[in-house]
């Protein structure tokens, strides 16, 4: 990552204000840790992290009450979003069949 002056650990020593932060990196372990979560200024961040291993460190995260969101969670909500779906083609299918029927009786 660069000697102690490259702009990358200026960030991470002194990151200031942010609302959302976005990461999928290939470094082999996590480089958001304690201290970069305790130089944050103002709320807690929502942490978006795509890397695998996780960029974040979960427990630093929780600390100052940022919200973590990594693979799992995105992994999670999409079966949940998935399953609703399916629920919702089931409740569709019973409309369709319910109007085709209706049609049938006035038709026929």
């Amino acid at each position: 990552m660069g000697d102690a002056r490259s702009p990358w650990n200026a960030f991470l020593e002194a990151p200031g204000h942010l609302d959302v932060i976005v990461t999928a990196t290939s470094a082999r372990e996590a480089f958001l840790g304690p201290a970069f979560f305790a130089a944050l200024q103002g709320q807690a961040p929502l942490v978006i992290d795509l890397a695998v291993p996780r960029d974040t460190d979960a427990q630093a995260a929780a600390a100052v009450g940022a919200q973590l969101c990594d693979i799992d969670c995105l992994k999670a909500e999409a079966e949940h979003n998935r399953r609703a779906r399916e629920a919702e083609i089931a409740e569709g299918r019973v409309i369709v069949d319910e109007a085709l029927e209706a049609l049938r009786r006035r038709v026929f």
